[in-house]
């Protein structure tokens, strides 16, 4: 194996570690959210989403209910679509977890950094917690912006 970067050991260009390390870093990723969101009490703005979206009866609607919020109308839509298979908002937060899980693929396959970096990276307040755990827009527009 060949080193992508000199002095980086953690890096390699073969895709097979890297891929081997992006799949577990993922399972690992999933399997701790997955505990915190069983365990994970839905706050009111979590909550005020998923009413918004299912108690509105069109997708026009939905905006004119929308105009006092702060978020994309983007989670809203999906929100809206997952309203309409289930009224329980606990898909939300499986939806969320999904995507979220799908960010921390993304990041620990194709960032360019070591892998102690990807992981300092992935289990920190911000994508563990704050985008991982609290089902809000951000993770989708992360996974979104990491295609861009």
């Amino acid at each position: 194996m060949t080193l992508e970067q000199p002095g980086n050991w953690l890096f390699f260009k073969n895709s097979k570690p890297l891929f081997t390390f992006s799949t577990g870093i993922t399972l690992c990723f999933f399997v701790l959210s997955l505990i915190g969101v069983l365990h994970h009490e839905m706050w009111n703005d979590e909550l005020q989403a998923w009413l918004l979206a299912r108690d509105s009866d069109s997708i026009f609607d939905l905006f004119a209910n929308m105009k006092d919020e702060g978020h994309p109308a983007l989670w809203h839509l999906v929100l809206f679509g997952l309203t309409r298979l289930t009224q329980n908002p606990i898909a939300m937060q499986f939806f969320h977890l999904l995507i979220a899980t799908g960010v921390v693929y993304v990041f620990a396959r194709f960032a360019p950094f070591n892998q102690l970096i990807k992981c300092l990276f992935t289990f920190s307040y911000f994508p563990f917690f704050e985008y991982g755990l609290i089902s809000r827009s951000y993770s989708l527009g992360c996974f979104i912006n990491f295609f861009i």
